[in-house]
């Protein structure tokens, strides 16, 4: 497991889609909507080891286009995202507990971290190619196994992706003073959603 660990932590350390949709959301929305994203995003991540963990990586390996289909599908998604906040950057708000609609706008985080976490063709390659190779095939049941090593990558990706959740809405303070800078930080996170859906969608 400990080689697992450090394979996972040099794989999630590098900055890839799920952290910069993460920036994005926390300079869009700020930390509340940022950390609420981070953890619908480690659940959608979870659930693809639970889907490869039952029989589903054998057709990833035998029918790769499902990874292209499910790269385009967050893509389309990603951008969407983006293009949303864009046209709400006028009406950003700082969140604040017990705001009006806040639990909404939490629900709605969560399920779109979710759906990022869960279309990643990265966490399908993870968990169908890198995972099985540190299973022991000596210990029965596989299922279990992999379920239970599949929480190492999670939660270290949850920690990296939290810190980066931080930092971002650190930033998203000092613009949130103006309403100017705040307009102009919201739009780039939306930009920055787009640019990685359409960098998912062409590479």
């Amino acid at each position: 497991m400990a080689a697992f660990g450090m394979a996972c932590v040099v794989l999630i350390a590098v900055p890839g889609p799920s952290v910069l949709f993460i920036v994005g959301r926390a300079l869009e929305a700020g930390q509340r909507t940022a950390l609420t994203t981070v953890v619908g995003n480690a659940l959608g991540t979870y659930t693809v080891a639970v889907i490869v963990s039952v029989g589903f990586g054998p057709v990833l390996q035998r029918f790769p286009a499902c990874l292209t289909v499910l790269k385009f599908v967050g893509a389309a998604f990603l951008c969407w995202l983006g293009l949303v906040a864009i046209k709400n950057r006028k009406n950003v708000v700082v969140g604040v507990p017990g705001q009006p609609g806040q639990r909404r706008r939490d629900w709605a985080a969560l399920r779109q971290g979710y759906v990022v976490g869960g279309t990643n063709p990265k966490a399908y390659v993870v968990f169908a190619v890198i995972l099985p190779a540190f299973l022991r095939p000596d210990i029965e049941p596989l299922v279990a196994q992999m379920l239970i090593l599949a929480v190492v990558p999670v939660v270290i990706g949850l920690l990296c992706d939290s810190v980066w959740a931080a930092f971002s809405s650190a930033a998203r303070k000092w613009f949130a003073r103006s309403a100017a800078r705040m307009h102009r930080m919201s739009l780039l996170g939306g930009a920055l959603m787009i640019g990685l859906g359409l960098t998912m969608a062409f590479t």
